[in-house]
């Protein structure tokens, strides 16, 4: 009689199932199709003529693949909360960071603010206002003009740190000593 041999015929007798005891849970390393896809396998395969087959599947990777694996983020861990100290760009303007910042590829960068300083920037600072705690309350004393005695206002103006007053200039009939 004949029979039909699923697996086919050797030596006069139907072949056994190629894939009887052979187990499928050994799948391929997962690899790099590209610098972005990464390309992984089921963990289980099907045999099929004593062979195993693995269904694969690919990722796109954010940041990008390499040794067959997704590259974790660069920024992953960073905090960006020590921004560059304050500087002085000329002599009359300073520039600040944000206290916080962003991370991209694994460096922070902070939004820099420029500012004009009143009084001048100096040491990463604007200067105080130089005339801040001065009182102008000590004119110069009575002094000759030629023949006129010049007198000076009681109280005057700072600027720039320096008093000045106002003064009147009045002649003398008999000049002035």
């Amino acid at each position: 009689s004949d029979s039909t041999c699923q697996f086919g015929c050797a030596n006069g007798q139907c072949a056994g199932n190629p894939c009887q005891g052979v187990t499928c849970s050994q799948p391929p390393a997962a690899s790099c199709v590209n610098s972005t896809t990464l390309r992984t396998f089921a963990s289980s395969g099907t045999c099929a003529g004593g062979s195993c087959t693995y269904a694969p599947s690919q990722t796109t990777c954010p940041f990008g693949c390499a040794n067959g694996a997704c590259t974790n983020d660069p920024c992953q861990g960073v905090s960006c909360n020590q921004p560059p100290a304050a500087a002085c760009l000329n002599s009359t303007t300073l520039r600040t960071f944000g206290s916080s910042g962003t991370c991209s590829g694994g460096s922070c960068t902070y939004t820099p603010s420029d500012s004009t300083c009143q009084f001048g920037c100096a040491n990463g600072a604007c200067s105080a206002d130089p005339c801040q705690g001065v009182t102008c309350a000590s004119p110069p004393a009575r002094t000759c003009v030629g023949s006129s005695v010049r007198t000076y206002a009681p109280s005057g103006t700072c600027s720039s740190g320096n008093c000045s007053y106002g003064s009147v200039d009045t002649p003398c009939a008999n000049g002035c000593t």
